[in-house]
């Protein structure tokens, strides 16, 4: 499968370059925005940056749903297309060397055994990748859902008896946190399916 192959790597690191891109340049410093502008309302006798925060946050939300619809979506056409390619180019040659007489069951039969093993192993380390990226992305997602949760649960306890204003800081502060894990998870998701995309592909020998 030269063609999926290729498909596969072009869009892979493609898809790894724009989604870093857009954390490392939109996600993150809007999430920091994000926070500062909820911050700079309750240290001000009138909270004049409400709206602004609301539409930086509305802002992030989109950008994440969006880039993932968006590389999802072309590595599924990609991966859609491609494969149909090799499929033609992989029965051509079928079917031309079985044809050879004396030699074309023998060649059918250690062909089809060969394409079988490479796609047992390419199955065995496209699972073996999803596990890793599972394994890797497990910790930062588990700090930030604590962060999130310990924010949450203070805020909820020193309501009765703190200003409101420390309240509302902490319940921003765990606002941004869950930002952060949703830009985390669906980075996580991204390679997730681009793996799994390409597993289903290129499932198929003849």
């Amino acid at each position: 499968g030269s063609v999926t192959s290729s498909a596969f790597y072009q869009m892979n690191l493609m898809g790894m370059a724009v989604a870093d891109a857009i954390l490392m340049k939109m996600v993150l410093p809007g999430t920091q925005i994000y926070f500062l502008l909820n911050m700079a309302n309750y240290f001000m006798k009138d909270a004049r940056f409400t709206k602004m925060a609301e539409l930086v946050y509305m802002f992030l939300q989109w950008i994440l749903k969006t880039s993932f619809g968006i590389i999802v979506g072309l590595q599924g056409i990609q991966m859609l297309l491609y494969p149909v390619i090799d499929q033609v180019k992989r029965n051509a040659m079928w079917k031309t060397a079985s044809a050879i007489p004396g030699m074309g069951g023998l060649f059918g039969t250690v062909t089809e055994t060969i394409l079988g093993t490479g796609v047992i192993i390419k199955s065995a380390v496209g699972i073996g990748g999803l596990i890793g990226i599972c394994l890797i992305c497990m910790i930062p997602m588990m700090k930030l859902l604590a962060f999130t949760l310990v924010y949450r649960i203070t805020s909820a306890l020193l309501q009765p008896i703190s200003d409101s204003r420390v309240v509302s800081s902490l319940e921003i502060a765990s606002d941004s946190g869950k930002m952060l894990l949703s830009a985390v998870v669906s980075s996580t998701l991204l390679f997730l399916l681009s793996i799994a995309i390409v597993l289903q592909a290129t499932n198929r020998i003849v």
